[in-house]
């Protein structure tokens, strides 16, 4: 399922490599003004509607945890999703379910049916390195198979002199990214054709509500710009360092036992047992701009904590000591830096020991650039099918013309990690 226009252009992209192995792509969404984007672009795309009796989607869905859907509205998700990928089974016959995230309520429902019709499922993470991509056949972050057996690396050789070049290349990169003057967001990812999703909306053949307005999403973007760009304290020569994340942010609401608030107090606390003042960085992520004044407006009570909206790699070089709830960025550049951390949430990145992350970094990981326009080649997808069990493994073609019963479903549901 491609929720926006972004990741219908990545599965879009797939299109002449599965062609190559001889699979044909069908990309489900629930809003249908992809469906008329998608068939501009010359895919296949299938709209989830509603059915009258809405299923139970688990309490566990990103949705139900950040309450960006209601029980009901999940649970017509829920059962939409069962309902057409079963339809789709019949007809065709899916070789492969390509899941992104699938911690969302219809990848969780895909999951399930996957289960259940003995269909493989190979799930994708949203990209926390240029360049590559995170495929696995369990699930994403502290579901991956990754983070319940970190052997399975060590059949992935990666050598010391490539890591060390990785290493030089992701300090420049990350250099020259934060050398650039910090601006507005990017605009929100939405879809074309709004009026679109609200009036099947209002006719009942929507499975999902509209989207805001655009006009909306802007203005708060705005609010929230402004307000960041007030954070101008002067930095204090040693300091511990707080990368606060949001209780909407995926990874918290998915992956930490503790919440916004609960961290927060669990920095200021470690920084001041270590007799170094706190450097609290907000971003962008914080887009609710009532949520960001009230927690300006609560920290600037205290003589001993000083705002920020810097980019974060120049912070965690100079940090003393670095703690977040488990921002990938975050972890990523205190590993790099050799910088002292303190992961209050859970860390896929944050557990691995060196040897590992690097086979992990440059083994485990395909060479897939999500934010590229180029066609994805077939070697790569290949390549990623290669995680799933050896005895999972769709039948592949060499050249051959694709078979008209064979099918991959592409899933990419909600939002994803903003790191």
């Amino acid at each position: 399922m491609a929720d926006n226009v972004q990741r219908l252009g990545f599965f879009a992209r797939m299109t002449d490599g599965l062609d190559t192995l001889g699979l044909t792509l069908t990309v489900i969404v629930p809003r249908p003004a992809l469906v008329r984007e998608g068939r501009r672009r010359g895919i296949d795309v299938r709209l989830i509607g509603p059915r009258d009796d809405a299923a139970t989607a688990s309490e566990e869905a990103l949705e139900r945890r950040t309450d960006t859907l209601t029980p009901r509205q999940a649970g017509l998700l829920h059962a939409g999703t069962r309902q057409l990928l079963a339809q789709l089974h019949h007809e065709r016959g899916i070789a492969l379910l390509l899941v992104w995230n699938g911690r969302q309520v219809a990848g969780l429902a895909a999951t399930g049916f996957a289960r259940e019709a003995d269909v493989p499922v190979l799930f994708l993470q949203a990209p926390w390195l240029a360049g590559r991509l995170m495929a696995d056949p369990c699930g994403t972050h502290l579901a991956s198979s990754i983070h319940a057996a970190p052997q399975r690396l060590d059949a992935y050789p990666v050598s010391e002199r490539a890591y060390l070049r990785w290493h030089g290349l992701y300090r420049t990169r990350r250099r020259e990214s934060a050398s650039v003057p910090a601006g507005s967001p990017t605009p929100p990812a939405g879809s074309p054709g709004r009026w679109l999703d609200r009036l099947y909306k209002r006719l009942g053949a929507s499975a999902v509500p509209a989207p805001p307005a655009r006009r909306r999403q802007l203005r708060q973007q705005r609010a929230v710009s402004a307000q960041l760009s007030t954070l101008r304290d002067p930095m204090p020569g040693r300091y511990a360092l707080y990368i606060a994340q949001p209780d909407d942010d995926p990874l918290v609401a998915l992956d930490s036992p503790v919440n916004a608030a609960t961290a927060l107090a669990n920095a200021l606390e470690r920084a001041r047992a270590r007799h170094l003042p706190l450097v609290v960085r907000l971003g962008h992520d914080f887009h609710d701009p009532r949520l960001l004044a009230g927690i300006i407006a609560r920290l600037r009570q205290y003589r001993d904590v000083y705002l920020t909206a810097s980019a974060i790699y120049p912070l965690v070089e100079y940090a003393e000591r670095v703690i977040t709830i488990n921002d990938v960025a975050t972890v990523l550049d205190a590993r790099v830096l050799e910088r002292p951390l303190d992961v209050l949430g859970g860390s896929l990145l944050a557990a691995l020991d060196e040897d590992r992350l690097a086979r992990l970094i440059l083994g485990y990981t395909v060479p897939v650039d999500f934010f590229s326009h180029r066609p994805v080649p077939a070697e790569a997808i290949r390549e990623m099918i290669t995680r799933l069990p050896p005895g999972q493994r769709p039948a592949l073609a060499d050249g051959s013309a694709a078979a008209p019963e064979d099918a991959v479903m592409t899933l990419s549901p909600g939002m994803e990690s903003r790191s």
